[in-house]
């Protein structure tokens, strides 16, 4: 797999997967990472969901689970956002 990703978006990577498990270790929650996301994120993870190759962030999050469970919150925050949206002109 080519892997289009630089060297400072991996760091990046491994980075949020400390914080996650570091935040997760001391009991944080799901909403506790939705609301330090923009910190834990930093302002170019858009960036590194740009720059993705397809099926490069699956390997990252088989590789750190850290990185893996917020990708799991960020996709389950947009499904529900989504819901929201579709529920409210009804």
């Amino acid at each position: 797999m080519k892997m289009a990703l630089s060297d400072e978006q991996k760091e990046k990577i491994v980075e949020i997967d400390s914080i996650v498990k570091l935040v997760l270790s001391k009991k944080g929650s799901d909403t506790m990472l939705i609301i330090g996301m923009p910190d834990i994120l930093g302002k170019d993870f858009d960036k590194i969901l740009a720059a993705a190759e397809e099926g490069e962030l699956d390997f990252y999050c088989k590789k750190y689970s850290g990185f893996h469970k917020m990708m799991k919150v960020l996709n389950n925050l947009a499904i529900e956002i989504s819901d929201k949206r579709n529920t409210m002109f009804l």
